[in-house]
């Protein structure tokens, strides 16, 4: 009896000091499987990052190219342009550059000069801006005036949008002689938003939508694209019209430069800075006595 007592007690012990045991352990913890990042896009418009101040020496740019088109259905506008720019640091620390060009084209057998005074200021506060002058003669002693001012910032490593406006300031009479024929010239506003993308160090591409003056289509649209050979050789391919298919505009380009500046720079740089040439071959309307002929209209796709 006493020592089935003893064995009850020592059995009972064993019981109670076995469950205290698993009741004082720690749980066993499995590992949970790592949660699935998903990428983000980064969007930092005025951001620096995406659009630091730009650092380049003194370059000279000459912009040679084909141009090809039509206007209301039946003026055919065809020729060649060629333009000389140079851009000059003028206050680095602070992205600022000066430019000068001129240029020369010819269309419907005509031929037309330019002049372009400008400054422009890129990367302080995360964007790019900047005003230039603009005088153009498209035919004998005829003088016209404009001025262009661009805004736009980078809000991805590789996306840029911004606004382009070109604002008239004068409208001009030829005169043939001897028979009287008036044609009178003038500059068309053009003001609009537009989108630059990389997809490539060698390729980028602009699109754009604008409202453009004048009394044939008023909403216009850009396209372009940028191949970089290397540091001295690019090539650019621009197209501008309307949606009614009335008026288009299509152009290649090639471009040479020089200078100290000319260091490889990706296409999506190039556009960045394109702004400062020379301007627009036939950004103007024009009216004879037959009617209305439309500009050969580009407002930022045939300058250097």
């Amino acid at each position: 009896m006493r020592f089935g007592f003893f064995a009850a007690f020592v059995l009972a012990a064993a019981v109670l000091v076995l469950w205290s045991g698993t009741a004082g352990a720690s749980p066993t913890v499995r590992p949970q499987p790592e949660a699935k990042k998903h990428p983000t896009i980064q969007v930092g418009a005025l951001d620096p990052k995406y659009n630091p101040i730009l650092d380049m020496d003194f370059e000279v740019s000459l912009d040679l190219g084909l141009i090809t088109g039509y206007h209301i259905e039946s003026q055919n506008d065809s020729g060649a342009r060629g333009g000389v720019s140079g851009i000059f640091p003028l206050w680095p620390d602070l992205g600022l550059y000066v430019n000068a060009g001129v240029s020369a084209d010819t269309w419907n057998g005509k031929s037309g000069l330019g002049v372009t005074l400008g400054a422009a200021m890129y990367g302080e506060y995360g964007l790019d801006c900047g005003l230039m002058w603009d005088w153009l003669s498209p035919d004998t002693g005829v003088s016209l005036y404009q001025i262009r001012l661009f805004a736009q910032t980078g809000f991805t490593e590789t996306d840029r949008i911004g606004i382009r406006l070109n604002i008239p300031m004068n409208k001009d009479t030829f005169t043939s002689y001897p028979t009287t024929i008036e044609w009178e010239f003038e500059p068309v506003f053009v003001g609009g938003l537009y989108w630059q993308h990389s997809w490539l160090d060698e390729i980028a591409t602009e699109g754009g939508l604008y409202y453009a003056g004048g009394n044939v289509s008023s909403a216009m649209f850009s396209l372009a694209a940028m191949y970089v050979v290397n540091e001295r050789v690019n090539f650019r391919f621009s197209a501008f019209g309307d949606f009614s298919g009335k008026d288009l505009d299509i152009g290649l380009f090639v471009t040479f430069r020089i200078g100290p500046g000319a260091v490889v720079k990706p296409a999506y740089e190039s556009l960045r800075y394109y702004h400062m040439g020379t301007s627009s071959h036939g950004n103007f309307k024009m009216k004879t006595p037959y009617g209305a002929l439309a500009p050969a209209w580009d407002p930022s796709l045939y300058w250097n």
